[in-house]
């Protein structure tokens, strides 16, 4: 169970801001539909190989 608010594109803004990052140079990883909104929000997404279908169809970078 997770806190409706947590996100993971949230913990990644946090981050980049935190550290001073672009997010044009971050990348991620993800295999499942909530992690969407964060492989939206990097330059590099990784879709690792069992992942769902749903992110087998997000633009490759």
């Amino acid at each position: 169970m997770t806190a409706i608010a947590a996100k993971k594109s949230r913990g990644v803004n946090y981050i980049a801001k935190r550290e001073q990052l672009n997010l044009s140079e971050t990348a991620a990883f993800g295999d499942g539909p909530n992690d969407i909104p964060m492989l939206k929000l990097v330059e590099m997404l990784i879709v690792i190989g069992m992942a769902c279908l749903r992110l087998s169809r997000l633009p490759a970078t």
